[in-house]
């Protein structure tokens, strides 16, 4: 009788300790067997490691719809840019074609030196509504360094030395970004005088 039971005894495997426990469960089992206060703590871990990795993943996914709403959105500045500028524009394409479309045999002189002023005219309203203003210091004004580019020195009777004398070229800002600075004669000091132009 002894050797049927011991037969149908669970066999080993191979190499195993017969006298060795058997494996125990996954941690779900050790848990249990934790003081209750302690698998409390646990579980609350656990759940604000869930949550801080879920935020986690949210903010990078905010961040990176941010990012690609900001590339867009520069985008579309950059194209209303130059829609903006392009639209102010098209009134001045319309006078060339119309001082093309003249007869140039029948014009004169001052007709077309008249048709070139209103050109010009109309390009400067449409860059004027851009944010364009022109930089032109009357003769006699302060020399500004920021706005203006001493090109020559002049001596004058009329004018402070370091003033501005005439405006050799119009300088341009773009609202208050200065695009190209005047270039200007300055008045030369008494040292000046005798030795005539420098640049």
């Amino acid at each position: 009788m002894s050797s049927r039971r011991d037969k149908q005894k669970k066999p080993q495997m191979p190499g195993g300790d017969p006298h060795a426990p058997t494996a125990t469960a996954p941690d779900e089992h050790q848990a249990q067997n934790l003081p209750g206060d302690l698998a409390e703590q646990i579980e609350q871990l656990q759940a604000e490691r869930d949550e801080a990795v879920s935020a986690k993943m949210r903010a990078l996914a905010d961040f990176k719809n941010y990012q690609r709403r900001s590339v867009e959105n520069e985008a579309r500045a950059v194209e209303s840019g130059k829609s903006r500028v392009v639209r102010a524009l098209l009134p001045v394409l319309d006078q060339f074609e119309l001082a093309l479309q003249q007869d140039a045999g029948q014009m004169s002189v001052e007709q077309m030196i008249a048709g070139v002023n209103i050109v010009r005219d109309e390009m400067a309203r449409a860059l004027q509504a851009c944010g364009l203003s022109t930089i032109n210091p009357q003769p006699g004004s302060e020399f500004d360094p920021q706005h203006h580019q001493a090109v020559m020195h002049q001596p004058s009777e009329e004018h402070l030395p370091g003033s501005v004398l005439n405006v050799f070229q119009t300088g341009y800002m773009l609202d208050d970004f200065v695009l190209r600075p005047a270039k200007v004669v300055i008045v030369s000091s008494d040292d000046h005088h005798t030795g005539g132009d420098d640049a």
